[in-house]
């Protein structure tokens, strides 16, 4: 009898975000609040997409506003996959 792992897509509820009203920096703490997720979940994503954190000038890890805009439109996506804009643009 063969067993199959049965992996669970994880569903993020991802809120609204003005990208033109995004700061120039963002901690960790701050990404995971904009974002909705925890720390283990932004790790996870943020090295899936291959954006990594960095330090800012205050030797603070976290991300700039363009790499979380970055983040958020991937996750907004990845929560959505019926609203790509992939497939046929004539549709």
């Amino acid at each position: 009898m063969n067993s199959f792992a049965i992996h669970e897509k994880e569903v993020f509820n991802i809120q609204y975000f003005d990208y033109r009203s995004a700061k120039k920096f963002y901690t960790i703490s701050e990404a995971c609040k904009v974002l909705g997720v925890n720390k283990l979940q932004l790790g996870q994503k943020s090295e899936q997409y291959h954006i990594p954190p960095r330090l800012n000038e205050t030797n603070t890890w976290g991300f700039s506003g363009h790499e979380l805009c970055m983040l958020h439109n991937f996750l907004y996506h990845e929560d959505c996959p019926g609203k790509s804009n992939t497939g046929d643009p004539w549709r």
